[in-house]
C-alpha cells in the first residue's frame, strides 16, 4: 500500500516530469508503429470457430447456393437520353421473365 502511495506521489511532486514520460511513451509507441507496421490481413477464417460444424457449413455454403447474381447490362440505341427509360425498363422485365420460364435454369 506503501508503494502504491509513492508511486501516485510522483506525478503530484513531478507533474512536468510525468507529463514528459507521457509523451515519451506516446513518441515510442507511434515510432513502433512507423517502422513495424499493423498486420492487416483479415479473412474469414480468422473470425470463423474450428470445427467439425463450421466445417460442414462452409462445405453445405460451396455446394448448395441459395442465391445467384445475374447482371444484365443494357445498352439504349439513342445515346443522348437516359440509359433507363420505360422501353428498356420493359426490356429488362422481359429478359428476366425469359430467363424464369426457360427450362435450363432449373429453381432451388
Amino acid at each position: 500500500m506503501k508503494w502504491l502511495r509513492s508511486l501516485g506521489g510522483l506525478p503530484v511532486d513531478r507533474p512536468r516530469t510525468a507529463v514528459l514520460l507521457v509523451v515519451i511513451v506516446t513518441v515510442l509507441s507511434l515510432l513502433s508503429l512507423t517502422i513495424n507496421g499493423i498486420d492487416q490481413s483479415f479473412t474469414v477464417d480468422d473470425f470463423m470457430p474450428g470445427g467439425e460444424a463450421s466445417d460442414a457449413l462452409e462445405m453445405v455454403d460451396d455446394t448448395f447456393a441459395t442465391t445467384y447474381d445475374v447482371a444484365l447490362l443494357i445498352r439504349h440505341d439513342d445515346y443522348a437520353t437516359d440509359v433507363i427509360t420505360q422501353d428498356t425498363f420493359l426490356d429488362v422485365l422481359e429478359t428476366e421473365r425469359s430467363i424464369i420460364e426457360n427450362g435450363m435454369v432449373a429453381p432451388y
